[in-house]
């Protein structure tokens, strides 16, 4: 389910992809190597910086296994009361007070659907927000739906009819 919204080509690309709609121009790679590399990121000339670290280091060097594990480990989740949310089994004990193998699928979903904006999609804080996105990757991987292009990273083209 991550791989269908966040990285469709995962397993085939090279750390880029610019055609696969719905993922924008990041993909988990790129995201891996952003928390590598960078203290803080800025689009545009750093952009370009990343886009080299995951073609031409992560990418030859790291097993694809090892990248979506570490994505797991160190994506960022939201704030917490005292800190950031850092990987997924922390979010699963965060906002659901579960370990991470007893989500359900609609949970899963919630903390996928928080990746592109973790504090404005809070399953708590913005509850709302966040069941609109799961719905959206729910029709998605139902395939009743399909992001409108490239840059459909909120699944406009399955929002609610």
């Amino acid at each position: 389910m991550l791989l269908a919204v966040e990285d469709p080509s995962f397993w085939d690309n090279d750390g880029t992809d610019y055609g696969t709609n719905g993922a924008g121009w990041t993909t988990l790679t790129q995201s891996l190597a952003k928390r590598l590399y960078f203290d803080s990121f800025t689009p545009g000339v750093e952009k370009l910086e990343l886009i080299l670290i995951a073609r031409f280091a992560l990418y030859p060097m790291v097993r694809k296994e090892t990248v979506l594990n570490a994505f797991l480990a160190t994506a960022y989740l939201g704030e917490g009361q005292e800190n950031p949310v850092t990987g997924f089994r922390a979010g699963a004990a965060h906002w659901f007070g579960k370990g991470l193998s007893e989500l359900s699928d609609d949970e899963w979903l919630s903390l996928v659907a928080m990746l592109i904006a973790p504090n404005a999609l809070d399953p708590h804080a913005h509850a709302a927000e966040n069941a609109e996105r799961v719905a959206r990757i729910k029709r998605m991987l139902a395939g009743d739906c399909a992001p409108s292009n490239w840059s459909d990273v909120w699944l406009e083209g399955c929002a609610g009819r």
